[in-house]
């Protein structure tokens, strides 16, 4: 009784104290090593087509068939501005701008119009097009630099990621200010797949998916972890987690996204023309992507964001235990740890070590089933704590 008082109170402290070393990050590699680990035995559950697709994200499509219909093609400014000022009466969460509004100097004094209309929306993306390839124009890679966040949380080679080669198409300047900007790029790497992050020289920018769903999970890009090579994928905000292939692109979804014409927008404010299928598909807080689209089975770049958002929003969310949880699952390994208190030496060492992997064997089948998880560092100190002392201290026989 005396050793098992002094073994709480012992463990007690020593869980008090890593709680505050692992609230300053000092675990966080640990944790980041078990959560793969995990990951990898259940792999399959991410890449495989989802079996229900999210009706969260629309793809509002400017289709080119319909060309005559707008007053020039690509759109005008004042084409997009119609569409946006229709589309603000549904509340997106996120607007995706999937096609560059790039214009040519002769029609300057329209674009601020544009620039106006996206004000109303909380968060707006806009595509910056780019190619992949040696880098022509250092300038370039220079301004992508600066103008995009970039990644710091990257396990893996970064040099298994594209590196832009030049811009095709960005923005322009001024539609630019107070909007986020993500890079697309066409990938030869798999069909209906999107780089999901590219190189700048030393940096590693965003794609415009990444982008979005930074702004849909408003998670601070601090918190998010892109893991390449084999067995890669990126942990993003309300866990989210995205299988990605070795060159770090991710495959979205081969079904078709839920869509809306454009045109059918460029009535009036109060988007007359939509039909209640229409105004059910738009519906509210919902992550609109506006592009050009063309008929036929090979994807747009706006198609293929739409779909890559789709699947990323339909995979299965990983969801790690809470503070009080954390603290429940601690006291339950100090408790298990007394039981090495009934053997000294060898044997506590084998019943500590028996332990340690029950308690694995239950993490990975809590995993599997719930894919619910926690981080590993203090339980298991706990249980590593509990076997060394009753080596030297437990009972003898």
């Amino acid at each position: 009784m005396i050793r098992a008082s002094i073994l709480l109170v012992l463990l007690a402290a020593l869980a008090w104290a890593l709680d505050r070393e692992q609230r300053t990050g000092r675990f966080q590699k640990a944790d980041d090593f078990f959560l793969d680990l995990l990951l990898a035995n259940t792999r399959e559950r991410f890449t495989a087509e989802p079996a229900r697709l999210s009706d969260q994200v629309v793809l509002v499509r400017m289709r080119e068939a319909d060309h005559l219909e707008y007053s020039s093609w690509p759109p005008a400014p004042l084409d997009w501005q119609m569409v946006l000022k229709s589309l603000a009466a549904f509340e997106p969460e996120v607007v995706v701008i999937a096609t560059p509004l790039a214009w040519p100097d002769s029609k300057a004094e329209f674009i601020p119009a544009v620039a106006e209309a996206l004000i109303p929306f909380p968060s707006v993306v806009l595509a910056v097009e780019v190619k992949a390839g040696a880098a022509t124009d250092p300038a370039e890679l220079d301004w992508i630099s600066s103008a995009l966040p970039s990644l710091t949380r990257v396990s893996g080679d970064a040099k298994l990621l594209p590196n832009i080669g030049s811009i095709v198409a960005a923005p322009h300047e001024t539609v630019r200010p107070q909007m986020e900007l993500g890079l697309i790029a066409r990938s030869a790497d798999a069909p209906n797949s999107v780089a999901f992050a590219m190189r700048a020289g030393e940096t590693v920018a965003p794609s415009l998916v990444l982008q979005a769903l930074t702004r849909h999970s408003r998670a601070p890009y601090s918190q998010q972890r892109l893991v390449l090579g084999p067995g890669g994928g990126a942990h993003l905000g309300q866990g989210i987690y995205l299988p990605l292939t070795t060159g770090g692109d991710f495959i979205g979804t081969s079904a078709p996204p839920l869509s809306v014409n454009a045109l059918d927008l460029m009535t009036g404010t109060l988007a007359d023309a939509l039909s209640d299928a229409d105004k059910a598909t738009l519906g509210k807080n919902k992550i609109i992507v506006i592009g050009i689209d063309k008929d036929g089975d090979e994807p747009t770049l706006a198609r293929l964001q739409a779909q890559a958002l789709t699947r990323a929003l339909s995979l299965p969310r990983i969801r790690a235990v809470g503070v009080i949880e954390r603290w429940i699952i601690s006291a339950l390994a100090a408790l298990l740890g007394l039981l090495t208190l009934r053997h000294r030496g060898w044997k506590a060492f084998r019943l500590g070590l028996l332990i340690i992997f029950a308690a694995l064997v239950v993490s990975f089948l809590l995993f599997q089933s719930q894919l619910i998880w926690f981080p590993p560092a203090i339980p298991a100190t706990l249980l590593a704590a509990s076997t060394l002392f009753a080596m030297l201290f437990g009972r003898r026989r």
